[in-house]
């Protein structure tokens, strides 16, 4: 069975990542991290922005899904820059743990694959 363990706090990720590089459990030393730009209900102008890390240990898959802030399409605000200032600090976190523990971080995201 493939399991999901979902996190929204970096720190607690982080403190996962730990303890499973420990123990050398991650798979192939692959940590992956992107943005996710999610839609707004309320106008398609506006797109949630996510940072989604993730790496896979045994059966599991390990993510971090944070909001970041909201991002206006085709226009530029000072909240863009926030947003995107938020999204850079959480993903140097995931990058110098990474770098820390001799952990490859690359682009993407792993996910679950739903069994036929």
């Amino acid at each position: 069975m493939n399991i999901r363990v979902k996190f929204s706090l970096a720190e607690e990720f982080l403190d996962e990542l730990r303890k499973d590089g420990a123990t050398g459990d991650i798979s192939r030393n692959i940590v992956r991290a992107t943005a996710e730009y999610v839609s707004n209900n309320m106008t398609p102008m506006i797109k949630m922005v996510f940072i989604v890390a993730t790496y896979r240990c045994g059966d599991e898959v390990i993510e971090l899904r944070r909001l970041c802030g909201d991002h206006w399409v085709d226009v530029e605000t000072a909240g863009n820059d926030e947003t995107m200032k938020k999204y850079e600090l959480y993903l140097a976190q995931v990058e110098e743990f990474c770098n820390r523990h001799g952990l490859d971080l690359r682009a993407g995201i792993y996910e679950r694959m739903e069994s036929k």
